[in-house]
């Protein structure tokens, strides 16, 4: 385990990439009582997709499965990884009841295999209908009473493997028996007061830190972007770091599976390699994509749930859970009640299609490249993820902020965006969360939330941005923050989220 500042933090990786992905990152920190005002709670707070959520600890099914794994459609049994990851923090069963439908679904056009679930004979259910999910329930409560075993190695898992062999799958019982949840320490970066705990490659912490420790020596803050030319520059700077994180992205890969991956991330953690970069941004835009080691990657998908947790003993639980895209592969299995993943495209589009390679070395230095051009997919690889379950500790303050997002390649935009807001631009939680945020596509083109700034966007194409517009934005962030005594909790409200606590 990780320590500092007087806390303690684990890293758990229950399948990452191999089933559903699940990233949960734990810290524990004493704290001490005080009154607090109307809108905080005193003792603990969840917030977390949705309010049934965040009261009694359900889901939003079409994001959070027992069994997770586009930019084009990639569904079908080809595209789920095995075995599962989400069990452990699983076996508790919902209620027999279902839950209320998410509008949420309305987007999504479903193939018969799950669709069977959301209809309502040939009417699909509306927004906040009784959705009831009694297979799911039993194969819940079986976990609860029996243990993970019976899923695993047991006839759960048999089940699971017949449904799902009449849609082509080829998954075996053996590989469900060969899951093993992973604990790893957590990536530890100092960021001023705060010290950001989060998780490591394959998961995108690294990236995350990687931002935002280019970002601090900047030294923005609220009264550097209170006129018009000072939030331009701040999202200039933003942009370009964006920009150069996104160069970086081949050393989200699986260190296990890739032995010259295993330092890959480090060079991202160190302040030379921030000083590097904040020497190479000036006042333009319009570098050619080499400046930045950047080339046509993979993106991610946006079947992604995110909690964020902080209990009254000072405990605290940031948690992120993939099926990649909207209900994964599309496949259903009626005896278990589980929809299965398509987490291998991550492991196929990491690199430009067609190209053999990776992106250039910049200047020849270490901002450059992945080295040895792209390499396969191997037996039990990890798929790359942008999620980053992260807690920021400041033992100086007395204070903490557990956070983390949901949207595919949109989360490492949206949380370092929501951390920025919180920590430097003075902004309460939930208006650092509701803030329009901006992204860097694969491209190096800069996406624009619908709500963002037109001052902000004229003065970028100033300096040279180029702007695209994005089909589908939703990012969506869940933070619990304590200060002193007071916890205050905000889920996003971009996808109906309502936090809850006490």
């Amino acid at each position: 385990m990780a320590r500092g500042c007087g806390a303690t933090v684990g890293l758990v990786l229950l399948g990452l990439g191999l089933a559903l992905a699940v990233i949960v990152l734990a810290v524990i920190l004493s704290r001490h009582q005080a009154p607090c005002g109307p809108q905080a709670f005193a003792h603990a707070a969840v917030a977390a997709d949705s309010k049934v959520c965040s009261d009694i600890g359900r889901i939003q099914e079409a994001h959070l499965h027992i069994l997770g794994g586009n930019r084009e459609e990639m569904t079908g049994p080809r595209w789920t990884q095995a075995p599962l990851g989400n069990l452990p923090s699983l076996d508790q069963g919902h209620e027999r009841g279902g839950w209320c439908q998410s509008h949420h679904l309305l987007g999504n056009l479903l193939p018969p295999s799950p669709s069977q679930l959301f209809f309502n004979g040939t009417e699909p259910l509306r927004p906040q209908d009784p959705l009831p999910w009694p297979a799911l329930a039993t194969t819940l409560e079986t976990v609860a009473t029996e243990g993970a075993e019976v899923f695993y190695t047991g006839r759960l898992g048999q089940m699971l493997v017949e449904d799902i062999a009449k849609e082509g799958s080829q998954l075996t019982l053996q590989d469900l028996a060969k899951f093993q949840p992973e604990v790893v320490d957590a990536l530890e970066v100092p960021l001023g007061d705060y010290t950001l705990y989060s998780p490591p490659p394959p998961a995108g912490g690294a990236i995350l830190s990687f931002i935002l420790n280019v970002l601090r020596g900047f030294n923005f803050s609220a009264e550097s972007v209170a006129r018009p030319e000072g939030r331009v520059n701040m999202y200039h700077h933003l942009v370009e770091t964006l920009k150069f994180a996104r160069g970086q992205r081949w050393r989200l890969g699986d260190p296990r599976s890739h032995p010259k991956l295993q330092n890959a991330s480090r060079d991202l953690l160190e302040e030379t390699l921030a000083q590097l970069i904040r020497q190479q941004i000036d006042g333009r835009g319009d570098h050619q994509l080499s400046h930045y080691s950047l080339a046509e990657a993979w993106g991610h998908g946006t079947g992604t749930s995110h909690v964020s947790v902080l209990g009254e003993d000072g405990s605290a639980v940031a948690a992120t859970s993939t099926i990649n895209t909207p209900f994964g592969a599309m496949v259903y299995s009626p005896r278990t009640g589980i929809i299965l993943n398509n987490e291998l495209l991550d492991l196929c589009e990491r690199c430009p299609r067609g190209s053999g390679t990776t992106p250039s070395p910049v200047n020849g230095d270490r901002v450059g490249g992945a080295p040895g051009g792209c390499w396969p997919p191997v037996p039990g690889e990890r798929s790359p993820s942008s999620m980053v379950p992260s807690i920021l500790i400041s033992k100086a303050q007395g204070s903490k902020l557990v956070i983390g997002g949901a949207g595919g390649e949109l989360i490492v935009s949206a949380v370092a965006q929501a951390i920025m807001n919180k920590l430097w631009l003075g902004f309460d939680l939930r208006a650092a969360i509701a803030a329009p945020i901006l992204h860097v596509n694969s491209k190096g083109r800069v996406e624009y939330e619908p709500s963002f700034s037109q001052e902000v966007q004229r003065g970028l194409q100033d300096r040279g941005q180029n702007q695209t517009q994005r089909p589908f934005f939703l990012n969506v962030v869940q933070a619990v923050s304590q200060e002193g005594a007071c916890v205050y909790a905000v889920s996003d409200l971009r996808k109906g989220g309502e936090a809850a606590g006490y």
